[in-house]
């Protein structure tokens, strides 16, 4: 069975609900479990981060959607992005984020997506 499509199938369906529709904490839920990574979706940082990534809420953008078979293609440097405006968003809710916890989140969510038997 080919995970990546049906992620990307999936994905794509809870694009259309809202951002806090249970069925992206599932996906995410699995995604976090195949890999190992170890992030608490129950926190600001790490929801919001979510939300960024496969929510179609405010802010959502569907940024795990890829073509062809694997990972989407988040590098380094988008994942800080992404990172860095839920962590904007986070503190513009009285959430503030330490530099540490950003750093152990994004290391975490980069085994998500370096876990190529999770895709």
């Amino acid at each position: 069975m080919n995970y990546f499509i049906t992620h990307v199938v999936v994905l794509g369906l809870l694009a259309e609900r809202s951002k806090a529709s249970p069925d992206v904490h599932n996906v995410i839920s699995h995604m976090i479990e195949c890999s190992g990574a170890n992030l608490d979706t129950t926190q600001c940082l790490e929801a919001t981060t979510n939300n960024l990534l496969v929510g179609s809420g405010e802010g959502g953008t569907r940024r795990l959607d890829s073509e062809g078979c694997g990972p989407p293609p988040i590098d380094d440097e988008m994942l800080r992005s992404i990172l860095g405006e839920a962590k904007e968003a986070c503190s513009n809710s009285g959430v503030p984020t330490s530099d540490s916890k950003f750093e152990n989140t994004f290391v975490e969510y980069m085994t998500i997506f370096h876990a190529d038997t999770c895709w």
